[in-house]
């Protein structure tokens, strides 16, 4: 077992590598059996989303790094969150654990084929709408979008604000990551991309904290807090 102290511009460059490996994800998996151990890569998400009332533990282990192979456990290896095991979802290739309601911090712990346990814990921190979110939106000027909940923290965290219009296909983000910032900008370059239209406005804050234990390879911990939509009008 090893305690990893990694840098904020290491984990900040882990992560951007991670959301494009994501975005591109295909179904290869092996087997954690068929690799050194030392060089399983392990990403743990925990999120609430508000809009489902529930709370989501996820589990991903790659090979060598965020963007390496996809892994299923072997027989003997084991991801629990707060104890419980986490089911492993073959069509995503990663495991995830369904709870009712908010769990708003937990435990990972994995055990790895070298009986070598691997703890982080998890907290998550709560955002919503302020009341003077608009219900229609000016697509050709800049609108502020004020969060309820602590303002953007230090390291790696940000706040997501994305327009999810009926047409899907322009869906836009809009982040910030700013230490200390308390709102985030709807800005008229992205906007004027989306056609006029009804859409859903979701806000999400997202943190990173360094990972308090993993293998050699390293690891990412993240934690997602998703607010209830607000129903708005693209002008």
């Amino acid at each position: 077992m090893q305690d990893i102290n990694v840098t904020y511009m290491n984990i900040k460059c882990i992560a951007l590598l991670l959301m494009a490996s994501l975005a591109m994800f295909s179904c290869e998996t092996e087997s954690s059996g068929d690799v050194a151990q030392d060089r399983i890569f392990t990403n743990y998400e925990l999120i609430y989303l508000q809009d489902e009332d529930k709370t989501q533990a996820k589990a991903i282990f790659t090979f060598g790094t965020a963007t390496g192979t996809r892994l299923q456990l072997a027989e003997g290896a084991i991801v629990t969150f707060n104890d419980q095991p986490i089911p492993y979802n073959s069509l995503l290739g990663m495991y995830e654990l369904e709870l009712s309601g908010l769990t708003n911090s937990g435990t990972f712990k994995y055990v790895d084929l070298e009986n070598k346990t691997f703890t982080n814990t998890v907290q998550l921190r709560a955002i919503g709408f302020a009341a003077t979110v608009p219900s229609k939106i000016d697509r050709s000027k800049s609108t502020e979008i004020t969060w309820t909940g602590e303002p953007v923290g230090a390291g790696v965290s940000s706040v997501v604000a994305t327009v999810v219009p009926n047409n899907l296909g322009q869906t836009k983000l809009f982040i910030e990551a700013d230490e200390g910032a308390k709102t985030v900008i709807l800005n008229p370059v992205e906007l004027l991309k989306i056609d006029p239209q009804p859409a859903k406005l979701f806000i999400e804050r997202k943190d990173v904290p360094i990972i308090q234990q993993a293998s050699s390879a390293g690891g990412l911990l993240t934690a997602s807090y998703r607010a209830a939509s607000v129903s708005v009008t693209l002008e």
